[in-house]
């Protein structure tokens, strides 16, 4: 019988009678902050691009170079979710691999997506619906995603504003025949002075802006370019996009398969929503095939603090950077 009392430095135990207690401790390594480390990423978009287009996101840039369906090069943003472990995250990038989309300057927070989609197809929503009160909007954010994250991590994603309203469709495509850099400002003016605009105030999950993906490294006059002689090379060299991520592509396996055209969460007007096309351009003609209650592949976004600790990996593919267990 005894009380052992813990103190910053000691442990002192207090007892009846004369024994030996054997005491056993698990030592966590300490960490580097992410921001200190991935802010010094030479992956990362210069500074003055950031403040050029009036933003405070510092996104991951470069292109995929690809031959075929093989990757010969990739961007070191990979991070882990939900486990510090290396085999764990490696071993399961289904579930537990996501990509860092870029660093908030302004407020220190790490805005990432999980690599591959969900396992199933979701439709947008219904008409009408804006992004705030979309059905998809609410079960990222319970049954679909967030609900199924540990409480320990889920604790880590931060609450944000996300901005929204309708970016109007015109016959010079407001994403396909855009760069990225404008991309972002059609969205920008859309938040700010556009038709069902709004804010959708201190919510966790949401999805990649159109504006994301052209500014993860997709040539978006290149894309347009040769699209039209049905050659999509250029519009795949996006990091972002879902065929350089997702291994269950098309897959046989699932009733409800995810594909690669994925949704984003820049919405037109009432009816209908941009999405990633399967050949990686943003699709902005044929209108039938934006309607919101088209079923495809879901990637959940959010922030996390960047005064979270990496641990670990360089942001490689077979070395991601892992984040100190929560505890």
């Amino acid at each position: 019988e005894g009380i052992i009392t813990f103190s910053e430095n000691n442990i002192h135990v207090k007892t009846k009678n004369t024994i030996y207690c054997t005491l056993y401790f698990g030592i966590k390594p300490k960490g580097t902050p992410a921001e200190e480390l991935i802010l010094a990423s030479n992956q990362l978009e210069p500074a003055d691009s950031v403040t050029s287009r009036g933003a405070t996101l510092r996104r991951f840039q470069g292109q995929v170079t690809t031959s075929g369906a093989t990757i010969n090069s990739d961007v070191n943003n990979y991070i882990c979710f939900e486990t510090s472990d290396k085999e764990t995250c490696t071993g399961n990038t289904d579930k537990y691999l996501y990509r860092i989309i870029g660093i908030d300057t302004t407020n220190n927070e790490l805005k990432i997506i999980k690599r591959e989609a969900l396992n199933s197809k979701q439709t947008w929503g219904s008409s009408g619906q804006t992004w705030a009160n979309s059905s998809l909007q609410t079960s990222l954010n319970g049954s679909l995603y967030l609900n199924n994250v540990s409480k320990s991590w889920s604790d880590l994603i931060i609450a944000h504003d996300w901005g929204y309203g309708d970016v109007p469709y015109s016959s010079s495509g407001f994403y396909d025949n855009t760069t990225g850099a404008q991309a972002y400002q059609n969205e920008q003016n859309a938040i700010k002075s556009g038709s069902s605009r709004g804010v959708l105030s201190q919510t966790q999950v949401s999805l990649m802006y159109a504006s994301d993906y052209w500014l993860a490294g997709g040539n978006s006059f290149l894309c347009l370019y040769y699209a039209y002689q049905n050659n999509y090379s250029e519009c795949k060299k996006s990091w972002m996009h879902l065929s350089n991520n997702d291994t269950k592509d098309l897959s046989t396996t699932e009733s409800n398969p995810p594909d690669a055209s994925e949704w984003t969460m820049s919405r037109m007007n009432d009816k209908y929503t941009y999405y990633v096309e399967d050949p990686g351009d943003i699709q902005d003609g044929g209108l039938d095939t934006f309607y919101l209650d088209v079923p495809r592949s879901v990637r959940p976004v959010f922030y996390l603090s960047s005064s979270i600790e990496i641990i670990g990996g360089n942001g490689t593919l077979g070395d991601p950077y892992r984040i100190k267990e929560p505890v």
